[in-house]
């Protein structure tokens, strides 16, 4: 049994707390947070709530740290110094000293360490980036993703620590990690040129950007569009379009060199009513009418999360190991730094 101690008990917090409590061979021991009081904590009585960090992580196999941000290194290297595997919510860290710190950290302490990017765990995103990498798309001309949240009130629903003028959450750190991790693993290349605009119109109280747009270059000339914003109403929006010379990816569907279309990934458990729904849209797709981009969202944030925390948990067993280590943190992070340095350039 895997024994997994839970950091943070926000609202990843308590998405980690109830994921992995339901995976087999998985125990979620503990709860340490030290902004939820005594009162607080007596709303839930099946979770034990640690007094300190250290006790926390006696008798762990595992932690996962959804801490705010800006804490996830502190936390992290003193988990890996204690030899407990880690693994951190997204962004790994905040700072480029923070960087080093888990480096100098895991030199010395080589435990199970990984980073929640749930987006490389989606089905569908995993067959594009399969296509990519396999050539049937031909040469890359451009990817487009974007990343739509409303957080104007969930921004404080659990704590303020997003909106605190002393360390408010940076859109590119916080949001806009997930989209740029996922293109950087698409395309498996450099990037050479960043370019960035941000601005804090729409939410005039928040302390940091609003709205964040991110231009990439890679290394093979493919140019890559990505944009975050946290205050435009209605559901959370994650798209993503690849423009090859030989066919075309729009989120689910992939129109290949002869014109054909085909699904990526085969959508479950949609009932009657959504079968119907789905046939009348894949024949509107068939034709030539203005349905035939219509950008059928395939992100499966419930899958991708499952998924990741399956794989995390089998590297603490030693079963397999964790594909978004150290490394792959380390280099989304920077990358996300670089875009913030345009940002102020601009």
């Amino acid at each position: 049994m895997i024994r997994v101690g839970i950091v943070g008990f926000g609202g990843a917090g308590r998405a980690h707390f109830s994921r992995l409590s339901s995976l087999k061979g998985v125990v979620v021991t503990s709860v340490f947070d030290p902004e939820i009081d005594t009162e607080k904590q007596s709303e839930f009585p099946e979770v034990h709530f640690a007094a300190d960090y250290s006790s926390f992580l006696d008798n762990l196999d595992a932690v996962s740290i959804c801490s705010p941000d800006h804490l996830h290194a502190d936390y992290a290297v003193t988990s890996i110094g204690r030899g407990v595997a880690t693994l951190v919510e997204k962004p790994m860290v905040t700072t480029a000293s923070q960087i080093e710190a888990i480096g100098a950290a895991l030199e010395q302490n080589r435990v199970t360490f990984g980073v929640h990017h749930q987006m490389r765990f989606v089905e569908s995103f995993v067959a594009a980036r399969k296509l990519v990498q396999s050539g049937e798309l031909g040469e890359i001309l451009a990817i487009h993703a974007d990343y739509v949240h409303d957080m104007r009130k969930r921004a404080t629903k659990f704590h303020n620590w997003r909106v605190n003028p002393n360390c408010p959450q940076n859109i590119v750190l916080g949001g806009l990690s997930h989209t740029l991790d996922l293109i950087r693993w698409i395309m498996d290349e450099p990037v050479d040129c960043v370019s960035s605009f941000s601005s804090q119109k729409g939410w005039d109280d928040y302390p940091d950007a609003v709205t964040t747009q991110v231009t990439l270059r890679f290394r093979s000339g493919t140019i890559a569009n990505t944009f975050k914003t946290i205050a435009s109403a209605g559901p959370q929006r994650n798209t993503l379009a690849i423009y090859g010379t030989q066919g075309q990816i729009h989120n689910n569907w992939f129109r290949d060199k002869s014109g054909e279309l085909h699904e990526l990934v085969g959508r479950r458990n949609l009932g009657f009513v959504g079968k119907l729904r789905d046939r009348f849209i894949e024949r509107s797709l068939r034709r030539d009418t203005s349905a035939r981009d219509y950008p059928w969202s395939s992100y499966e944030h419930e899958q991708g999360c499952f998924s990741l925390l399956g794989e995390f948990t089998d590297a603490v067993r030693g079963s397999r190991q964790f594909s978004i280590g150290f490394d792959e943190g380390k280099a989304t992070i920077e990358l996300c730094l670089r875009c913030i340095d345009a940002q102020q350039l601009a």
